[in-house]
């Protein structure tokens, strides 16, 4: 959920910000991403996502991975040249205008993290209108899980409608549609 509610936040940022003013699109998503894994209390240090940004930076002549400030490979001997990139310039430079970012972020989104997303609403129908199908077959169902990995009490259709519907609820996450419309609305949609 994490990445859902980076979603909306990274909507939410650019309906009140000008997207020809923030152009470093990649610094705004990380941003959006490290206060979202905040707010959904599944926490990844700043660490984390400054090496992840690392290996996204490529080269646009030779379209290859740079490493600004050099490889992580998880080793211990490469682990003393991990901890002295990070007091490097180019690390603490990414560093700084993520947690600048960060407060922009905050003030652009008025301090309201609550976010709601379309598949809780989602599960909430499916249930509903698969129950009489449960019953009509007198059957429980063991081992159907949905889109989320939980074990859900659907019959095969209300599987398959889950899954659908829960893609259609992502592609709905990275349009504006969540901006405009509740979202038991975009829920009902798909």
């Amino acid at each position: 959920t994490a990445i859902n509610t980076a979603k909306l936040f990274l909507q939410r940022f650019y309906m009140n910000q000008s997207l020809a003013k923030q152009k470093n699109f990649k610094l705004i998503s990380t941003t959006c991403l490290f206060v979202a894994c905040k707010t959904e209390e599944c926490s990844k240090s700043l660490r984390e996502f400054i090496w992840a940004w690392n290996k996204l930076d490529v080269d646009p002549k030779s379209k290859s991975q740079t490493y600004p400030f050099g490889k992580y490979h998880g080793d211990d001997a490469k682990r003393e040249i991990w901890k002295s990139e990070e007091d490097g310039p180019a690390y603490q430079e990414i560093r700084t205008n993520i947690l600048l970012c960060e407060r922009v972020l905050l003030h652009v989104l008025n301090f309201d993290f609550h976010v709601e997303h379309p598949h809780t609403f989602i599960y909430q129908f499916i249930s509903f209108f698969d129950s009489d199908r449960l019953e009509r077959e007198q059957r429980r169902l063991v081992g159907e899980v949905g889109p989320d990995g939980k074990e859900r009490p659907w019959s095969k259709i209300g599987s398959s409608v889950a899954v659908m519907a829960w893609g259609l609820a992502d592609d709905a996450l990275c349009s504006t549609l969540p901006l405009r419309y509740a979202p038991q609305v975009i829920a009902a949609a798909c």
